[in-house]
């Protein structure tokens, strides 16, 4: 009896599948006819071909992605490091040698070269906006005291 349960399970398993795979079909027969006005009889053509060219450009971008450079190791970051705290201390001349965080100094300054201007310009936004609001909370309660 029990051997008949898995045997009837598998048949529904079996036939729920089935039934799965033949409605996806007809659901992919009619978007391939919709999207590219082909005949139910071509729809397998076109889909191969849409296929083919879907994994075209999916190995062509996954060639691409391995084509990332790695990151630098560690030696050469601290080659560059190096490099580049001589010639800051080369431009700024003898002095920076001896003052106290100069590294940490020069970071702040190119921080706010670069960064700087945005931030202005943040800050002068979310000033006026907060104008507005105290403007019109004003008006809300002047209109409240009104009435």
């Amino acid at each position: 009896m029990n051997g008949d349960n898995n045997l009837g399970s598998a048949r529904v398993v079996l036939g729920e599948g089935i039934i799965a795979f033949l409605l996806l079909n007809e659901a992919r027969h009619r978007i391939v006819m919709r999207v590219f006005g082909v005949s139910r009889r071509d729809s397998n053509r076109v889909t191969v071909i849409a296929l083919g060219s879907l994994a075209g450009g999916l190995s062509a971008r996954a060639i691409r992605v391995a084509r990332v450079p790695s990151p630098p190791s560690v030696a050469a970051t601290a080659i560059g490091a190096g490099a580049l705290k001589a010639t800051v201390h080369g431009f700024a001349g003898d002095w920076s040698r001896t003052t106290p965080n100069f590294e940490g100094l020069v970071a702040l300054v190119l921080l706010e070269k670069s960064l700087g201007p945005a931030l202005r310009g943040s800050f002068r936004g979310a000033r006026r906006s907060a104008r507005g609001v105290r403007a019109g909370s004003r008006r809300f309660l002047a209109l409240l005291g009104g009435q």
